[in-house]
């Protein structure tokens, strides 16, 4: 580890999602989307936010690379309590700051995304064919 420390730049992004973060502190442990007001003519509670994880420009109009009935964990309903990918690519400031360091820092090798939640050790998907 020190040798990593030493040798290498390091960028920590503590906090992508505050204001998901606060609501699930304060009001509802479970809540992994961000406060994104509800969609017009939504009211539930559910409605508000975008799963940030999945807003991200990476194969986000999932139904154009893969069949619509496969068993991929995103939703372009705004009412989907986990995996709304909201109503654009990179639509939510959240997102926004973790592309700007991407595109700040084009030189970066490696990303590890830390979640609270699971004691699960996740892998990207493939996007190639190898």
């Amino acid at each position: 580890i020190k040798h990593v420390v030493e040798s290498k730049d390091l960028f920590v992004f503590p906090q992508a999602n505050p204001d998901g973060r606060h609501y699930s502190m304060s009001t509802e442990s479970m809540w992994r989307k961000n406060r994104r007001p509800a969609p017009p003519g939504h009211v539930k509670p559910q409605c508000c936010g975008v799963d940030i994880n999945r807003n991200y420009n990476f194969l986000w109009n999932f139904p154009q690379y893969f069949d619509p009935e496969s068993p991929i964990a995103n939703s372009t309903d705004p009412c989907d309590y986990e995996v709304y990918i909201g109503p654009a690519a990179e639509s939510e400031p959240e997102t926004k700051n973790a592309v700007w360091m991407f595109d700040t820092y084009p030189n970066i090798r490696y990303f590890v995304d830390l979640h609270s939640y699971s004691e699960d050790i996740l892998y990207n998907w493939g996007d190639d064919e190898n």
